[in-house]
Order: structure tokens, then C-alpha cells, then sequence
């Protein structure tokens, strides 16, 4: 299997929320994910705030519903939606300022 190493590269269904992620920072989507790139960038706690919550909102009005994104298909609480997004932040997320 073949690493991702842009955003280009992921699958259709994970692309916005790395796109999303990525906005809040200003940084490039053609960044390359290796080594630490996710220290390259800083957000603030208001910044990372509002990722959360159109994280979840993503997931549980339509990605998760339709057993896409990163939650995909136990995605049927908010509570669930809230866990996942605490993984993924924890191996995804920028460094908070």
C-alpha cells in the first residue's frame, strides 16, 4: 500500500476535513505529510474550538450518517462523534499556541 503523502492522495471522504484543518491555519495543501508535519503549523484554542465543532457537525449531519469520514459507520451519537474526534486530533492535530 502506497503512503499519503498530500492531501491529494487521500481518499475522497477524508479529504474535507483535512481541507478544513489545514484553513484554519493557512497552511498549503500540497504540504507534505511526513515526519512531523502536523508541528509545522500552530491554531489557537478558538481555532481548534471551531474545528471541533464542524468536525462533528460534518460527521453527524451527513459523513457519518452515510458511513463516510473519519467516524464512518459507529458514528450514531454525538458522544461517539466526540471520541473520534479526540483520536483524531491526538494523531492529527496541530500544536496548540
Amino acid at each position: 500500500m502506497n503512503k499519503i503523502k498530500k492531501i491529494s492522495d487521500m481518499p475522497d471522504h477524508i479529504k474535507p476535513i483535512f481541507i478544513k484543518m489545514f484553513d484554519k491555519v493557512g497552511a498549503p495543501y500540497d504540504l507534505e505529510l511526513v515526519d512531523d508535519w502536523y508541528c509545522k503549523y500552530e491554531w489557537s484554542q478558538k481555532q481548534e474550538d471551531e474545528f471541533k465543532h464542524w468536525f462533528i457537525q460534518y460527521h453527524w449531519k451527513g459523513a457519518g450518517k452515510n458511513g463516510k469520514g473519519v467516524v464512518q459507520k459507529y458514528a450514531k451519537t454525538k458522544k461517539a462523534i466526540t471520541q473520534a474526534y479526540s483520536w483524531f486530533i491526538l494523531d492529527y492535530g496541530w500544536k496548540t499556541k
